[in-house]
Order: structure tokens, then C-alpha cells, then sequence
């Protein structure tokens, strides 16, 4: 899969959301199918956090950077970097619930 909706993020501070594939150790994961405002925007990263826990499955939220690297084959890659906010990924009926509970509070 291409990342070039990734790459139009690059610098920007972003919330997305992935699903827990594995982890190396501690503080490095895998994440899959990778989405921002509900759209596919990586298969797969692999993210590097620290002082933050993650469940070792399930979906979910975090923040961080889009940005450019060169990996050990000096190949150009796009990644996300400065990952923090790290939460379960709410579902489907949760956003809908809160999306109306934000319009209720704005009418009163």
C-alpha cells in the first residue's frame, strides 16, 4: 500500500488510529491498518513510545508526527514519530454518541 496519504501530513501533528500487531520490547510495536478521519493512510508502522503502556492487542488512538527518514538500505520511508496520547480507539456507536452529546452541550 502506498502511504501518499501519509505523506501529505508530513510536519503536521495528527490523531490516528491502528490495531496492535506486535512488539519487540517494551517501548517499540507494529501497528496495522493505520487510518486518520477514518481513512487507510498506512498498512503498517512500527512506532517507538516511552512512559506511555499499550495494550498488547486491540485498537488504538495516539498522536504524533508524520515524517521522512532513510532506512538502513538508504531507502526513503514515511513514518510517524513523537507518539503520545495513546488510548483505546473508540468505536463506531462511542463517536456517534459523543458527536451528539457535543451538539446537545452547544445548543444549551
Amino acid at each position: 500500500m502506498s502511504r501518499l496519504r501519509l505523506k501529505k501530513l508530513i510536519g503536521k501533528r495528527c490523531t490516528f488510529e491502528g490495531d496492535v500487531h506486535c512488539a519487540t520490547d517494551s517501548s517499540n510495536y507494529m501497528l496495522l491498518n493505520i487510518t486518520h478521519n477514518g481513512k487507510l493512510v498506512a498498512d503498517h508502522i512500527w512506532i517507538s513510545v516511552s512512559n506511555e503502556a499499550i495494550s498488547p492487542e486491540g485498537r488504538i488512538s495516539f498522536t504524533g508526527t508524520p515524517y521522512t527518514y532513510t532506512d538502513s538500505k538508504g531507502e526513503r520511508k514515511t513514518g510517524i514519530r513523537k507518539v503520545f496520547n495513546i488510548g483505546n480507539a473508540m468505536n463506531d456507536e462511542m463517536k456517534h454518541f459523543m458527536k451528539n452529546h457535543k451538539k446537545r452541550i452547544a445548543r444549551q
